[in-house]
Order: structure tokens, then sequence, then C-alpha cells
């Protein structure tokens, strides 16, 4: 599948309405959403988006590590942090967080 949308130049102009496709795979096959986490973003916004992950957070947030490990947090740190996204890895963050 191809995709449809000419996705955005830079993450600053990501916006609901502007967020590029992604092509997914369910139960019939392949089909087109719009990305839903950092890691199914083009390359070319990846780091972009990480960065303003750290910006929009106050952490620093790495594509591949848990952001709570790369933030010298110990695990029970993390476990009694309110803050749910301490475990994600920051190709796993949802662009919801990031999106005005």
């Amino acid at each position: 599948m191809t995709q449809h949308t000419n996705p955005p130049s830079t993450i600053d102009s990501l916006n609901r309405g502007n967020v590029p496709l992604y092509e997914a795979f369910g139960a019939h096959g392949a089909y087109m959403r719009p990305a839903q986490t950092i890691g199914e973003l083009p390359q070319s916004l990846r780091l972009q988006a990480t960065a303003l992950a750290e910006r929009k957070l106050g952490v620093l947030v790495a594509f591949g590590t848990p952001i709570g490990t790369h933030n010298t947090m110990t695990p029970k740190q993390i476990a009694s942090d309110s803050r749910v996204w301490l475990n994600l890895r920051g190709c796993d963050l949802p662009l919801g967080l990031l999106l005005d």
C-alpha cells in the first residue's frame, strides 16, 4: 500500500489533522490509518518527535529505551510514579501526548 497523504515536513506542524498514515496489519490484511506512536512516524520525523516529547514531558526520551530507565529511575521509583508512560520506550509513546 502507498501513503496517500503528504507527511508534515516538521514535527512542529504535526497536529491531529495531518498525522501521516501508517500501514497497519489486521485480521483482514493491510490497511492505512493515522500513525499512533512515535515509532509509526516516517523516519524523517522520529527524531523531531522524540525531541518534542522531551520538551513536553520534561524528561529525557530515547527511542528504544524505557523512559524511566533512561532517566536513571529504579524499578521501584517507576512503579510508584503516577506517570504511566515512564515504562514506555520512546518509540512507543502515543502521539496524543505530543499533539495540541
